[in-house]
């Protein structure tokens, strides 16, 4: 079992057979030393490759739109 306490020394003496790690919340929750600035250059190159995905789509679409008035005419 794992859980986070405040207090790892009462903890300590009242389960004397428990191992008890001194990670923190953040080591815990970034698993290693690049941690968020790790994150937002994994979203920032999610974020582009949307973008350029919306920019050919809409691209895309005026070239339908202008071929279909055209040919109403």
């Amino acid at each position: 079992m794992e859980c986070l306490v405040r207090d790892k020394e009462a903890v300590k003496r009242k389960y004397k057979d428990i191992v008890v790690d001194n990670a923190t919340l953040e080591d815990i929750y970034f698993e290693d030393g690049a941690g968020f600035s790790a994150m937002t250059s994994s979203i920032r190159s999610y974020l582009v490759v949307a973008g350029i995905a919306a920019i050919v789509l809409y691209i895309i679409s005026m070239l339908i739109s202008v071929i279909g008035y055209n040919r109403k005419k």
